[in-house]
């Protein structure tokens, strides 16, 4: 289902800020219970052997995550999450997250999320629970 207007464009403000921001992490689709980010590769986000970073997958795999509860309207923070790390992401000009609400509850949300390369290879997946903040 498609999220009106306002909810996305408060949404595009606030991934527009702070790490997210540093990063050039960026929306590439947006939908209820679903968000896809883009993450352009620099080599600041690779490690010493010259690969992405761990720390910049698990990134990817939250922020994507977190945007796709959030489209539902809710503020919510993470509580747990877990990356699995399958490939080795070397030569590739960005990284794609792909993250889909599992269960969204009164209180937590689960998501799922893969992270592939710029040639479509999975190089990370991951599980996420999210708590939701109540007003």
């Amino acid at each position: 289902r498609v999220i009106d207007r306002k909810l996305r464009e408060q949404l595009e403000e606030g991934l527009a800020r702070g790490f997210a921001l540093d990063l050039g992490i960026h929306f590439r689709e947006l939908d209820e219970g679903y968000a896809e980010l883009e993450m352009p590769m620099e080599d600041r986000k690779r490690n010493i052997y010259g690969m992405v970073h761990g720390g910049a997958l698990y990134t990817l795999l939250d922020t994507a995550s977190g945007f796709a509860v959030r489209s539902y309207g809710d503020r919510v923070v993470t509580l747990t999450g877990t990356a699995n790390y399958l490939v080795a992401g070397k030569e590739t000009a960005y990284l794609l997250a792909k993250a889909k609400v599992v269960r969204k509850g009164g209180h937590t949300a689960v998501v799922s999320a893969d992270v592939f390369d710029d040639k479509g290879t999975l190089l990370a997946n991951g599980s996420f629970t999210f708590y939701v903040l109540r007003d």
